[in-house]
């Protein structure tokens, strides 16, 4: 079935087309409360076919109080990444603010704003469900105000994120929206902010973790580790694939022989090691490519 949709203030003779529809449900916008409008239904095949059905016009619900970034909705900041505290949402008859720095159509956002607690925090949208689950969302300094807020500082199509750099005490908003063009989409869904653990307390060179080495030739004494939180470091080695999210750890060379390195990767992302002689990383004695499984021992 197809339907168009007619502003009949004219009357019939001279009708004003407003939208059309092939979908079996239409969402129509800027009307004007008082005038006549007409709905001409039809079959979309050439072939006739003598259909039967039920139709009705129904009234979305007001759009919602944080529509505009002017409404943002106050987020309780998480102590940790557990989400306890989230907050409920929905895009239904939300409309376009007008902010399109992300990728997506931003044409049903809402928006949400938080204090920062930490200098990383990160947003989960969860238990998305009434309609489209593809939601994107963006995040935004504050200071600037809802006028001129400039480049988002994140953006995002997955429903979890990570913005580092924040400065505690500012505030920041959240754009929340639906990676479609398709009008009157409701989705609704919970928001989270939530906050890392801080860095490991070898996340730099200067407090390196003291490695004990083994005499008997097997790793019978071990360390795990944790790149959880980690941040940035200067120091290159020559195997880098990436960025530096890095920890350190240091040990003692024995008088003689050589020092045999096994770095078994727990969870997460395929690591890379190396290995240096002072904390400028002026000399590079081993560098790992990446370990995706248990390796065998290297040598240095």
């Amino acid at each position: 079935m197809g339907m168009g949709v007619y502003d009949a203030t004219s009357g019939c003779g001279a009708l004003t087309f407003v939208d059309d529809s092939d979908p079996n449900t239409l969402f129509l916008s800027g009307l004007t409360i008082g005038n006549t409008y007409l709905v001409r239904v039809y079959n979309w095949s050439s072939t006739i076919f003598y259909n039967t059905f039920d139709i009705c016009v129904g009234t979305p619900p007001s759009a919602p109080e944080n529509d505009d970034c002017s409404g943002a909705v106050s987020l309780t900041v998480n102590e940790d990444l557990n989400c306890t505290e989230v907050t409920n949402g929905t895009i239904a008859s939300a409309t376009n603010s007008g902010v399109d720095t992300c990728g997506g159509t931003e044409d049903d956002d809402v928006w949400y704003s938080f204090v920062a607690t930490s200098e990383t925090h990160t947003v989960s949208l969860l238990n998305i469900t009434g309609g489209t689950t593809d939601l994107y969302h963006a995040v935004y300094d504050a200071d600037p105000g809802c006028g001129a807020l400039g480049t988002a500082l994140t953006c995002s199509d997955p429903n979890n994120s990570t913005t580092s750099g924040l400065t505690v005490g500012n505030t920041y908003f959240v754009q929340v929206y639906s990676w479609t063009s398709t009008a009157g989409q409701t989705s609704v869904f919970d928001i989270c902010i939530g906050t890392p653990p801080p860095p490991p307390a070898n996340d730099n060179c200067a407090t390196a973790e003291a490695l004990t080495v083994n005499t008997d030739g097997t790793c019978t004494i071990t360390t795990s580790g944790t790149l959880e939180s980690s941040t940035e470091s200067s120091i290159n080695p020559s195997c880098d694939s990436g960025t530096e999210w890095d920890v350190w750890y240091s040990f003692v060379a024995p008088s003689s022989g050589n020092v045999d390195f096994t770095v078994t990767l727990g969870t997460g992302n395929p690591l890379e090691y190396a290995v240096f002689d002072d904390c400028a990383g002026t000399t590079q004695l081993y560098c790992s490519c990446l370990l995706y499984t248990s390796p065998s021992p290297r040598d240095a």
